[in-house]
């Protein structure tokens, strides 16, 4: 059997793992999220299997309170690079894992 058949075998099977990956990965939409507490989110999410929305990617939250987080988001928390600003004028900017200062 040529080499070259061999290679395009596993470039099928490599090609098709990657599709189902795909397929089974959210999709990551871009909107607007109003909560019912006053909360403002502004950036990108995904759906969940169970169809709750989750922060994931960059986005915007605003509290009712005026405090507001720009960065990354992951798994619908804090997690990467990012900046809080609190309404009394103070900043974080710097790494967050699951909503904490890192």
């Amino acid at each position: 059997m040529p080499d070259d058949f061999e290679d395009g075998d596993d470039d099928a099977k490599a090609s098709k793992k990657d599709k189902e990956k795909e397929e089974t990965q959210p999709a990551v939409l871009k909107g607007v999220y109003m909560f019912p507490n006053g909360d403002k989110y502004d950036g990108e999410y995904s759906r969940s299997d169970e169809g709750v929305l989750e922060r994931c990617g960059l986005g915007q939250h605003t509290t009712a309170d005026g405090t507001l987080y720009e960065g990354n988001w992951e798994n619908d928390r804090m997690n990467g690079q990012g900046k809080l600003y609190h309404p009394s004028g103070a900043v974080y900017e710097g790494d967050f894992v699951n909503n904490m200062f890192h």
